[in-house]
């Protein structure tokens, strides 16, 4: 069953201080000829994010969406430098799939960086996987993200359906009841001039 998380009606405030991070729905950030996109704003404190809770204890999630953070300034300094825009979760294990940008220091690309929780060792995530998502000036990418549950499980990570990772994960018990798709408070502090991007036609899949 098609799941579409419409940004305006699940858009949630954020509180209004000096370095709040925020979101705005407006035209500038439409990224495949869609008449809005999701306007967010990385900034230093708090989270802000639109969230689904329509997926219930599911086993499998395909996530597909638009993003260009072409305009987000990440220092290329290390690996560490980076920021998450996209969790899905599970009540009673907390979050199960995370999603990263960061930038790559020999080149300048922007890197997707996908973890996974994991039951079958010491580290509570895996690393799936990291592959160059653009370059600056190029176009907007479609991301498209497939998870699912097993032993062992897998996830697979595409941009502009090419596919850039795939890898296995034990995880027999793992579920996902809400997508978070924004940014999140806890990050290193690695963001630094225009803190903005852009994000588009989220829709997901079970």
């Amino acid at each position: 069953m098609k799941k579409i998380m419409w940004i305006v009606a699940l858009f949630l405030a954020v509180a209004a201080t000096a370095n709040a991070a925020s979101l705005t729905v407006n035209d500038a950030c439409k990224l495949n000829g869609t008449t809005w996109g999701l306007e967010v704003n990385k900034a230093t404190v708090g989270d802000a994010y639109v969230r689904s809770d329509h997926p219930t204890d599911e086993t499998h999630m395909l996530i597909r969406f638009w993003i260009d953070p072409d305009t987000i300034n990440i220092p290329q300094v290390d690996g560490s430098n980076y920021f998450q825009f996209l969790r899905g979760g599970h009540e009673t294990v907390g979050t199960t799939l995370i999603a990263f940008l960061k930038r790559g220091v020999a080149t300048g690309n922007y890197r997707l960086t996908v973890y996974a929780r994991r039951a079958d060792g010491p580290a509570t995530y895996k690393f799936i996987g990291e592959g160059a998502l653009q370059v600056f000036n190029a176009a907007p990418a479609q991301v498209e993200i497939e998870w699912t549950r097993g032993n062992p499980g897998t996830v697979t990570a595409k941009v502009n359906n090419v596919q850039i990772m795939t890898n296995t994960v034990i995880n027999p018990t793992a579920e996902i009841d809400t997508i978070r798709w924004g940014v999140f408070a806890g990050d290193p502090p690695a963001i630094s001039g225009d803190a903005t991007f852009c994000l588009d036609e989220y829709e997901s899949y079970r």
